[in-house]
Protein backbone atom coordinates (compact mmCIF):
# COMPACT_ATOMS: atom_id res chain seq x y z
CA UNK A 1 0.00 0.00 0.00
CA UNK A 2 3.03 1.86 0.86
CA UNK A 3 4.43 1.51 -2.51
CA UNK A 4 1.25 2.95 -4.16
CA UNK A 5 1.02 6.35 -2.34
CA UNK A 6 4.97 6.44 -3.74
CA UNK A 7 3.88 5.61 -7.51
CA UNK A 8 1.13 8.35 -7.00
CA UNK A 9 3.83 11.02 -5.86
CA UNK A 10 6.29 9.99 -7.94
CA UNK A 11 8.90 10.36 -5.01
CA UNK A 12 10.49 7.75 -2.05
CA UNK A 13 12.68 9.23 0.74
CA UNK A 14 15.77 6.76 2.05
CA UNK A 15 13.75 6.39 5.16
CA UNK A 16 10.93 4.72 3.72
CA UNK A 17 13.09 2.84 1.67
CA UNK A 18 15.06 1.61 4.65
CA UNK A 19 11.77 0.77 5.86
CA UNK A 20 10.86 -1.19 3.44
CA UNK A 21 13.97 -3.28 3.29
CA UNK A 22 13.68 -3.77 6.78
CA UNK A 23 10.45 -5.70 5.95
CA UNK A 24 12.29 -7.46 3.29
CA UNK A 25 14.84 -8.64 5.61
CA UNK A 26 12.30 -9.46 8.24
CA UNK A 27 10.66 -11.78 5.52
CA UNK A 28 13.64 -13.42 4.38
CA UNK A 29 14.44 -14.09 8.36
CA UNK A 30 10.82 -15.35 9.00
CA UNK A 31 11.29 -17.45 6.06
CA UNK A 32 14.91 -19.16 7.08
CA UNK A 33 13.05 -19.89 10.72
CA UNK A 34 10.31 -21.42 8.69
CA UNK A 35 12.25 -23.72 6.86
CA UNK A 36 14.62 -24.56 9.69
CA UNK A 37 11.63 -25.42 11.99
CA UNK A 38 9.37 -27.21 10.18
CA UNK A 39 11.28 -28.66 7.44
CA UNK A 40 12.10 -31.79 8.07
CA UNK A 41 9.22 -32.48 10.16
CA UNK A 42 6.88 -31.19 6.79
CA UNK A 43 8.76 -33.26 3.93
CA UNK A 44 8.46 -36.39 6.55
CA UNK A 45 4.54 -35.91 6.46
CA UNK A 46 4.50 -35.31 3.14
CA UNK A 47 6.09 -38.29 2.04
CA UNK A 48 3.45 -40.45 4.86
CA UNK A 49 0.52 -38.84 3.04
CA UNK A 50 1.86 -39.63 -0.31
CA UNK A 51 2.37 -43.51 1.24
CA UNK A 52 -1.34 -43.27 2.05
CA UNK A 53 -2.57 -42.22 -0.59
CA UNK A 54 -1.09 -44.79 -2.66
CA UNK A 55 -2.16 -47.02 -0.47
CA UNK A 56 -5.99 -46.40 -0.03
CA UNK A 57 -6.11 -45.61 -3.78
CA UNK A 58 -4.82 -48.92 -4.78
CA UNK A 59 -7.30 -50.13 -1.81
CA UNK A 60 -10.09 -48.31 -3.53
CA UNK A 61 -9.36 -49.72 -6.92
CA UNK A 62 -9.19 -53.55 -5.62
CA UNK A 63 -12.02 -53.28 -4.10
CA UNK A 64 -14.45 -51.62 -6.53
CA UNK A 65 -12.21 -54.40 -9.47
CA UNK A 66 -13.89 -56.96 -6.67
CA UNK A 67 -17.20 -55.16 -6.24
CA UNK A 68 -16.97 -54.29 -2.56
CA UNK A 69 -18.79 -51.24 -2.35
CA UNK A 70 -18.47 -50.78 1.30
CA UNK A 71 -14.75 -51.39 1.95
CA UNK A 72 -14.16 -49.28 -1.39
CA UNK A 73 -16.08 -46.33 0.13
CA UNK A 74 -14.17 -47.01 4.00
CA UNK A 75 -11.32 -46.55 2.02
CA UNK A 76 -12.16 -43.66 -0.19
CA UNK A 77 -13.02 -41.07 2.67
CA UNK A 78 -9.47 -40.93 4.59
CA UNK A 79 -8.17 -40.79 0.80
CA UNK A 80 -10.21 -38.18 -0.23
CA UNK A 81 -8.69 -36.39 3.35
CA UNK A 82 -5.21 -36.97 2.65
CA UNK A 83 -5.59 -35.46 -1.12
CA UNK A 84 -7.32 -32.69 0.43
CA UNK A 85 -4.65 -32.20 2.99
CA UNK A 86 -1.92 -32.42 0.41
CA UNK A 87 -3.18 -29.86 -1.65
CA UNK A 88 -3.94 -27.37 0.76
CA UNK A 89 -0.09 -27.28 1.72
CA UNK A 90 1.52 -27.18 -1.52
CA UNK A 91 -1.42 -24.39 -2.38
CA UNK A 92 -0.31 -22.47 0.85
CA UNK A 93 3.39 -23.03 -0.64
CA UNK A 94 2.43 -21.46 -3.78
CA UNK A 95 0.67 -18.87 -2.47
CA UNK A 96 3.90 -17.71 -0.20
CA UNK A 97 6.29 -17.82 -3.39
CA UNK A 98 3.33 -16.09 -5.67
CA UNK A 99 3.63 -13.23 -2.90
CA UNK A 100 7.25 -12.99 -2.55
CA UNK A 101 7.45 -12.94 -6.55
CA UNK A 102 5.21 -9.75 -6.20
CA UNK A 103 7.28 -8.38 -3.66
CA UNK A 104 10.60 -8.73 -6.32
CA UNK A 105 7.95 -7.06 -8.96
CA UNK A 106 7.03 -4.57 -6.50
CA UNK A 107 11.08 -3.49 -6.07
CA UNK A 108 11.57 -2.84 -9.64
CA UNK A 109 8.83 -0.24 -9.67
CA UNK A 110 10.45 2.03 -6.81
CA UNK A 111 11.34 5.29 -8.04
CA UNK A 112 15.25 5.50 -7.18
CA UNK A 113 16.53 8.00 -9.02
CA UNK A 114 16.43 10.92 -6.29
CA UNK A 115 17.62 8.50 -3.47
CA UNK A 116 21.36 8.06 -2.19
CA UNK A 117 24.03 5.66 -3.57
CA UNK A 118 23.44 3.38 -0.84
CA UNK A 119 20.08 2.94 -0.64
CA UNK A 120 19.95 2.71 -4.16
CA UNK A 121 22.42 -0.12 -4.06
CA UNK A 122 20.37 -1.58 -1.28
CA UNK A 123 17.25 -2.05 -3.45
CA UNK A 124 19.18 -3.43 -6.27
CA UNK A 125 21.31 -5.81 -4.09
CA UNK A 126 17.50 -6.84 -2.42
CA UNK A 127 16.26 -7.11 -6.24
CA UNK A 128 18.63 -9.20 -7.10
CA UNK A 129 18.62 -11.37 -4.30
CA UNK A 130 14.91 -11.98 -4.75
CA UNK A 131 14.36 -12.58 -8.42
CA UNK A 132 17.24 -14.91 -8.35
CA UNK A 133 16.43 -17.16 -5.58
CA UNK A 134 13.07 -16.57 -4.27
CA UNK A 135 11.58 -17.09 -1.02
CA UNK A 136 9.69 -20.16 -0.84
CA UNK A 137 8.67 -23.18 0.84
CA UNK A 138 10.99 -26.23 0.52
CA UNK A 139 10.63 -28.88 2.95
CA UNK A 140 14.02 -30.39 4.31
CA UNK A 141 15.07 -28.43 1.08
CA UNK A 142 14.41 -31.51 -1.12
CA UNK A 143 11.54 -30.19 -3.29
CA UNK A 144 9.60 -26.81 -3.79
CA UNK A 145 5.86 -27.04 -2.04
CA UNK A 146 4.14 -25.53 -5.07
CA UNK A 147 1.76 -26.59 -7.58
CA UNK A 148 4.17 -27.41 -10.15
CA UNK A 149 5.28 -30.25 -8.03
CA UNK A 150 1.64 -31.24 -6.79
CA UNK A 151 1.00 -32.28 -10.34
CA UNK A 152 4.15 -34.09 -10.61
CA UNK A 153 3.29 -36.39 -7.44
CA UNK A 154 -0.23 -36.57 -8.91
CA UNK A 155 0.91 -37.82 -12.21
CA UNK A 156 4.02 -39.97 -10.20
CA UNK A 157 0.84 -42.01 -7.80
CA UNK A 158 -1.44 -42.42 -10.90
CA UNK A 159 1.63 -44.33 -12.81
CA UNK A 160 2.50 -46.37 -9.90
CA UNK A 161 -1.42 -47.62 -8.92
CA UNK A 162 -1.60 -48.33 -12.60
CA UNK A 163 1.71 -50.67 -12.04
CA UNK A 164 0.73 -51.90 -9.18
CA UNK A 165 -3.10 -52.71 -10.44
CA UNK A 166 -1.69 -54.98 -13.65
CA UNK A 167 0.62 -56.36 -11.30
CA UNK A 168 -2.56 -57.39 -8.97
CA UNK A 169 -4.40 -58.59 -12.26
CA UNK A 170 -1.52 -60.42 -13.55
CA UNK A 171 -1.86 -62.31 -10.55
CA UNK A 172 -5.26 -62.98 -10.57
CA UNK A 173 -4.85 -64.51 -13.72
CA UNK A 174 -1.86 -66.32 -13.25
CA UNK A 175 -3.47 -67.66 -10.13
CA UNK A 176 -7.29 -68.69 -11.56
CA UNK A 177 -4.94 -70.54 -14.45
CA UNK A 178 -2.76 -72.69 -11.66
CA UNK A 179 -6.19 -73.84 -9.95
CA UNK A 180 -7.52 -75.13 -13.37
Amino acid sequence: MQLQKVKKVGKVSDESIQRLLSNFRKQEELTIQMKDAFGWCLAVDVVLIIITIITALFSVVVFLVHNEINAAVSFGMPLILHVIILFELFNAGYGFESECRKSAVLLKDIPTKELGRGSRTQILMQQAMLLSQPFGVTPGSFYHANRRTLTGIASAINTYVIVLVQFHNEESITGTNQQI
